[in-house]
Parts: C-alpha cells; sequence; structure tokens
C-alpha cells in the first residue's frame, strides 16, 4: 500500500514539473505500508530500498515495534472509527534488517521462507548503521511472526535517517482479522 499526498499553494507556492516526484519535491509526501493478513504464521521478507537522494554520509536504518494506541489510522483497514485490534497475548516474533548492499539482480533473491526463524536471529538487527555513497542500496526486512490470534495485531516501522535527519520508511502491518 502507498499514500501520497500533495500540498501546495496555487498562488503563493506552486507545483514544479515534477509534482508527483517524492525525491524531487518537498510539496511531496509518501508512506509506504504493507499489510499481512496473517493465518499463523504471518511471514515477510520485503525489499527496502535506501533511495539515492540524501546525501553520503552516515546512515541508520532503525526497527521499532508500535504500540496499537500510536496508529489509529489502522481504523481505516477496518473501515470503522475504531480498529479494535489488540496487543498479541503471546506471540513469538523474529524481525529485524539485513544489512544494505548494492542492488544486483542477486541480491537477497533468495527466500528465507524455509529456513528456521532462529537461524536468523545474528543476521537480523534492530539498529543498523552503514556508510551512504551515492550508489542506491538494498536491505531486506524480514518478519516472522507466530501465535497471532484472531483480532490481533502488530505493527513495526522501519525508519531510515542520514547524518540525523529522518530520509524514509515503511510501516509492516501483520495482523489476524
Amino acid at each position: 500500500e502507498c499514500l501520497v499526498v500533495r500540498v501546495f499553494d496555487p498562488l503563493l507556492d506552486s507545483l514544479p514539473s515534477t509534482q508527483w516526484d517524492v525525491r524531487k519535491d518537498r510539496h511531496i509526501g509518501q508512506r509506504n505500508i504493507a499489510v499481512i493478513n496473517a493465518a499463523s504464521p504471518a511471514h515477510l521478507e520485503l525489499l527496502v530500498r535506501t533511495g539515492c537522494n540524501a546525501p553520503a554520509g552516515e546512515g541508520v536504518i532503525h526497527v521499532e515495534k508500535v504500540k496499537l494506541g500510536e496508529v489509529d489510522w489502522l481504523s481505516l483497514l477496518k473501515g470503522q472509527k475504531n480498529h479494535q485490534y489488540e496487543e498479541p497475548a503471546s506471540i513469538e516474533t523474529v524481525s529485524g534488517i539485513m544489512q544494505p548492499g548494492n542492488i544486483t539482480k542477486v541480491a537477497y533473491k533468495t527466500s528465507f521462507k524455509n529456513v528456521q526463524p532462529e537461524a536468523l536471529k545474528s543476521l537480523l538487527k534492530q539498529l543498523l548503521k552503514y556508510e551512504r555513497t551515492c550508489d542506491e542500496k538494498e536491505s531486506l526486512f524480514y518478519m516472522h511472526v507466530t501465535n497471532l490470534k484472531p483480532a490481533e495485531c502488530v505493527v513495526y516501522r522501519i525508519i531510515q535517517t542520514v547524518d540525523g535527519k529522518m530520509t524514509g520508511g515503511y510501516t509492516v502491518i501483520a495482523k489476524k482479522d
């Protein structure tokens, strides 16, 4: 899922010709969301690109679990005023991000779906620092959630910063209706 918003004043601050290019226009905001309707287990392998529009410098990718009270907009998934999802009572989760690498045709093309999640824990990080260069990089976000019950939902945010400024991110939702 992707939401793109364009905000401008037609007289005082009109749009340039790049009116839908998030990377080149400050008038555009974008939010990327992956929604997994889960049978247990919920499993996701998501390739996340670091972008090439931010300057070179120290890049940080941070993965955080989000409390459901902080994401009231989940009600949009239900089409109701209140999303009515609950924090999971007893889930087992293996999640994190892998070190970014240069984008190639073979990078992260192997699926870990048949690998025991516990075996991947040493590769997955919740906070990852890397040196940004002019080349766009690609990183793999991995999530495996077991024991998700009906009406339970878990939300993760992947946030990228460069020199302390947020430059991108992704929200991942695993839910069981």
